[in-house]
């Protein structure tokens, strides 16, 4: 159980994160160079939609990885999925220490951070993917 919302919440994560920076570089940064006011106001609306659109992905997954799941708990766990697991645990303390930071006022957002980040949950994900559909088979 802890594995499917480790899963959920990194799957989540991975998604917001890969649409904030989309807007970042696709629509902040140009209209930055046309209309500057209006880039905080976009990047708003842009955030607000990229969390719509989370909850929307994360619940047809979660819907469709039900029965995956259910028939994978019934093997014992490989050491990919361990692996997976534990990228995505590495994914969630690099987030967190970089929301530390930037909160605390120690730096700002940094996309480069956030496309490391981006890229540890990619691969946990995968992992705990193919861990589970080695189990199913």
């Amino acid at each position: 159980m802890v594995a499917r919302i480790n899963f959920l919440v990194a799957t989540a994560i991975l998604v917001a994160i890969a649409l904030l920076l989309a807007g970042f570089y696709l629509v902040a940064t140009p209209v930055a160079a046309i209309a500057p006011p209006w880039a905080g106001y976009l990047m708003w609306a842009w955030t607000l939609l990229s969390l719509a659109l989370v909850v929307s992905i994360v619940a047809r997954i979660h819907g469709r990885l039900g029965q995956l799941y259910g028939n994978a708990r019934r093997a014992p766990q490989r050491s990919i999925g361990f692996g997976g697991q534990a990228l995505l645990y590495v994914g969630h303390l690099l987030l967190a220490v970089s929301v530390y930071r930037w909160l605390g006022g120690v730096s700002s957002f940094q996309p480069d951070v956030a496309g490391v980040t981006l890229l540890i949950y990619a691969g946990g994900i995968a992992a705990t993917l193919a861990d589970w559909r080695q189990r199913a088979a």
